[in-house]
C-alpha cells in the first residue's frame, strides 16, 4: 500500500548496538528482532504517508506516543535519511513549534530524527547491553482503539468485529464528530455494551452537592482535582462536538 500511495518511498534499517564491558558501543553489522514494544527493525514509510509517533518527544508540545501526522519531507545527509518532516495533525493550541522547521512546510510540521533506548528483543525482554537507533515512527492508516481516545476524528472506519471487551463500542464511536463521517466494518451492535460492575459502581457513588461546599481532603487530592480542571480547557472543542453529536 505504502509504495502505491506514495512517490518517494524508503525502507529505513534500525542502527543497532552492542555496549561492551568497557562501556564503548559497537555497531552491529545485522541489527536483532525487537518485541513488540521496540522501535521498528525497519520503518518502511514514504512521501505524503500518514504516520505516528512511538515515542514521547516533546510533552510540552503535545508530540507524544500516538500522535498522528502527515511525511511532508525526507532529511538527507550524504544519502542517507536522517530525520522526517512531520506536520501534525494535532494543533499545539498556538505555542510553536517544538523544534525548528525548514522552509516552505506547512504549519505543525517538525523534525523528527532517530532516537536511542535500550532494546527488548524477543528472546530476552531484559537485554541491557544492546541500544537500538531510529526514527520512533510507524505507519498510521489505522490504529487501535485505545490510541484514538480524547481524539476528534472527522472521517472513521470502525471494524467492530475485533471488539472484545465492554466500553470499547462507546470509545471507538465517541471519537467520530459526525455521522457522514463513520463508516462501520462488520457490524455487529451487541458490542456496544456497558460494564455491569463498574456501572454499579458509579451509581452507588453519592452526589456532590454544590450548594452546600465540600472537602477535598489532604493537599495531594486537592492537586489531582486542580490537574483535571485545568486540562478541560484543551478538551472544550471535543465537548462541543459530542454534545451537537448527543443533539441529532
Amino acid at each position: 500500500m505504502v509504495s502505491k500511495k506514495c512517490e518517494r518511498v524508503f525502507d529505513l534499517s534500525a542502527c543497532d548496538l552492542e555496549k561492551s564491558s568497557n562501556g564503548k558501543l559497537k555497531i552491529l553489522s545485522n541489527h536483532r528482532k525487537g518485541n513488540s514494544s521496540a522501535l521498528l527493525d525497519v520503518l518502511k514509510i514514504g512521501l505524503e504517508d500518514r504516520g505516528m509517533l512511538m515515542r514521547n518527544l516533546d510533552v510540552d508540545h503535545d508530540l507524544v506516543n500516538g500522535v498522528f501526522g502527515t511525511v511532508k519531507r525526507f532529511l538527507e545527509n550524504n544519502g542517507k535519511i536522517t530525520g522526517i518532516y512531520v506536520k501534525s495533525e494535532h494543533d499545539p493550541e498556538g505555542r510553536g513549534p517544538a523544534v525548528p522547521i525548514a522552509a516552505n512546510l506547512p504549519p505543525n510540521a517538525v523534525l523528527v530524527t532517530r532516537v536511542e533506548e535500550p532494546l527488548q528483543t524477543q528472546r530476552n525482554s531484559n537485554t541491557s547491553n544492546l541500544v537500538r537507533r531510529q526514527i520512533p515512527l510507524k505507519l498510521g492508516w489505522a490504529a487501535t482503539i485505545h490510541k484514538t481516545q480524547c481524539m476528534s476524528i472527522t472521517q472513521l472506519v470502525y471494524d467492530m468485529s475485533d471488539t472484545f471487551a465492554a466500553g470499547m463500542g462507546y470509545v471507538a464511536l465517541n471519537q467520530v464528530v459526525s455521522l457522514q463521517g463513520l463508516y462501520l466494518k462488520g457490524y455487529s451492535p451487541n458490542v456496544i455494551c456497558r460494564d455491569e460492575q463498574i456501572f454499579r459502581a458509579v451509581t452507588a457513588l453519592s452526589k456532590l452537592d454544590v450548594n452546600v461546599g465540600c472537602h477535598f481532603g489532604d493537599e495531594s487530592r486537592q492537586q489531582i482535582i486542580v490537574h483535571y480542571v485545568q486540562g478541560l480547557r484543551s478538551k472544550l472543542e471535543d465537548s462541543k462536538a459530542t454534545y451537537l453529536k448527543l443533539r441529532v
